[in-house]
């Protein structure tokens, strides 16, 4: 019989699926995180999505509500839209340029920047998707409500980015809306 290590090894998350983001075309003359008031809608209790994006995620919290999931939303107002000036704040709170020996650098206006400890990453400036309104950081993405996002988010129009940050999902069918969010749009007459 061999000895069960005192600490094992926790297993990666895998995220259950990783599509590539199409952008909507009304983006096309955009710069991230500048974009206009009027393209972006509250997803209350907090926090903004570009229109196509806060219907999707409108229709998958309340399909969230609807399965007993009490509590579907994002992690806070800055865990939706990010404006460039958002993005640059999280971004020097969480990076430094200080070495940190065993952190590979990421480079951001020429320079080496460094993760700091015990931060969560972070992208660039303008690289982000939550630039283009289209991410939500879910607040609590665990145990049934994660179960819950693995099984329905597809219908809704969500991807995860990254295997390492489950609570990030972005809106990926551009111009595509998935007939999950049309049936909810009629059920609300927003049709």
């Amino acid at each position: 019989m061999s000895a069960i290590p005192a600490n094992p090894k926790p297993k990666a998350l895998i995220v259950p699926h990783k599509h590539k983001v199409v952008l909507p075309t009304v983006l096309a003359h955009c710069k991230p995180g500048e974009l206009p008031a009027n393209m972006l809608k509250d997803v209350k209790p907090y926090g903004k999505l570009l229109f196509c994006a806060a219907d999707a995620w409108l229709a998958f919290k309340e399909r969230a509500h609807q399965e007993g999931i009490a509590t579907f939303k994002p992690s806070s107002a800055n865990d939706c839209y990010r404006s460039i000036a958002t993005q640059t704040i999280a971004w020097n709170d969480r990076m430094t340029t200080e070495v940190i020996a065993g952190v590979k650098p990421r480079i951001y206006q020429g320079k080496n920047f460094y993760l700091k400890p015990g931060k969560a990453p972070i992208a660039q400036p303008g690289k982000s998707n939550h630039n283009w309104g289209i991410s939500v950081d879910v607040s609590e993405a665990s145990g049934a409500r994660f179960e819950f996002m693995a099984e329905h988010a597809l219908e809704y129009g969500f991807t995860w980015e990254l295997d390492s940050e489950k609570w990030h999902i972005n809106y990926f069918r551009g111009d595509s809306i998935p007939d999950a969010v049309t049936a909810w749009k009629k059920a609300k007459a927003l049709l």
